[in-house]
């Protein structure tokens, strides 16, 4: 069976890393769905996210990484994927998941989710504090994974020169 796991991975993290690995025993083949929101601002463009997904993801079998705008599930109806991977972190992600969740089935009835609970260790990680460590020049290393921290690395030599 197919799954996807959209997200705006802004940038990606290692507690996605964590949900993609865990969800890739579960699910024949996953797609990492990296959203375009025209309405919402990235700070890496989405090219970017994409390269980070697949340079992330590279080696490990029947993880793909593919870009969407628009409905999650017209995308899906497409692709013909019904299951959708979530990651939980804390309460409030799962009100949130929840309320989307709900509203894609409305919007699709063969919409299903599967919900994964953050290992601990990845409890407090997300796309916007690591933003919010990068605004303020700290070191990420700890919380993306190489590709992210190699891509900001080669972006700061480049602005030295």
């Amino acid at each position: 069976m197919k799954a996807i796991y959209p997200g705006s991975f802004d940038p990606i993290t290692l507690g996605h890393v964590d949900v993609v690995e865990r969800a890739i025993t579960v699910f024949d083949e996953l797609v990492l769905l990296v959203a375009e929101n025209g309405r919402k601002q990235y700070m890496f463009t989405l090219q970017e996210r994409l390269q980070f997904a697949k340079e992330t993801f590279h080696s490990i079998p029947h993880v793909r990484v593919d870009s969407f705008q628009g409905l999650l599930v017209e995308y899906m109806q497409k692709k013909q994927i019904r299951v959708c991977v979530r990651g939980l972190r804390v309460l409030s992600d799962f009100e949130y998941e929840m309320r989307m969740a709900i509203t894609n089935k409305q919007l699709w009835s063969d919409y299903e989710v599967f919900y994964l609970m953050s290992d601990i260790k990845f409890a407090n990680f997300s796309s916007s504090l690591v933003r919010e460590i990068l605004h303020f020049r700290g070191h990420i290393n700890d919380f993306v994974p190489d590709p992210v921290v190699h891509y900001l690395k080669k972006q700061q030599e480049e602005d030295n020169v």
